[in-house]
């Protein structure tokens, strides 16, 4: 006799090789299980196995190139550092707001020579741009850039010289002179006078009078070319 709510099922045997449940034949005891363990005993099975076969490593997506470079990007230089490096040896100058580090062809316009407070200009800044943004079209691109060459290193001979900034603009004939004979027999004649127009460029376009000992300056250029053609014998 039975209670209430319970089953009477014939005992079943486990085999190790077998994860099915078999019967253990007519000698097999009756066991009495309750309804609440009956419920999970009907829902005990083997471990359920995947239809779907298993992605063989040979088949795993590789990642792209776009997805490595992301990850990895190699730093790029500054623009500064880029325009410090451009400058020849032994000429790189000391860095300024009158004298910014630029591209040659940008010197001309850029660097700009001491401010002359005791003649302050009666235009105002906006009006006084405009002026140097279209006079600096009297020259080509590549003139320019020859042009801040000249500048460069007349910037460089000054500094060597602890010339104060206020007396480069505007230059005597003394100081152009000086600097043409320190750049003979280094430099040929024809990159000198180069150089002399060029300051003499920066001049007029900040608006510096220009006004020199042109039979000096004439016989110095005159000399530099003389030198240049007996050191190349």
């Amino acid at each position: 006799m039975t209670r209430p709510g319970v089953y009477t099922l014939q005992q079943t045997c486990y085999s190790p090789q077998s994860s099915f449940p078999n019967p253990c034949g007519p000698s097999s005891q009756t066991l009495m299980i309750p309804k609440s363990l009956l419920s999970i005993l009907s829902t005990a099975q083997a471990p359920k196995r995947s239809h779907s076969p298993a992605r063989p490593l040979a088949h795993e997506p590789k990642p792209t190139t776009s997805t490595t470079s992301s990850v990895v990007k190699e730093r790029k230089p500054s623009k500064r550092r880029k325009l410090i490096a451009d400058y020849p040896a032994n000429l790189t100058p000391w860095e300024s707001i009158l004298c910014p580090h630029c591209s040659a062809k940008d010197r001309l316009r850029l660097w700009h020579p001491a401010i002359d407070n005791e003649s302050p200009s009666p235009l105002v800044h906006r009006d006084a741009q405009r002026i140097q943004d279209v006079m600096i079209h009297a020259w080509a691109s590549s003139t320019q850039e020859a042009y801040g060459s000249g500048i460069l290193a007349f910037h460089i001979y000054c500094d060597s010289r602890s010339i104060e900034v206020p007396a480069w603009a505007p230059a005597s004939s003394e100081l152009i002179s000086a600097f043409i004979s320190d750049l003979a027999r280094s430099y040929s004649g024809k990159t000198i006078a180069s150089y002399i127009h060029g300051m003499r460029a920066w001049h007029i376009l900040h608006g510096k009078s220009w006004s020199l000992d042109n039979n000096k300056i004439d016989a110095m250029l005159k000399a530099a070319k003389n030198l240049t053609l007996s050191s190349s014998k």
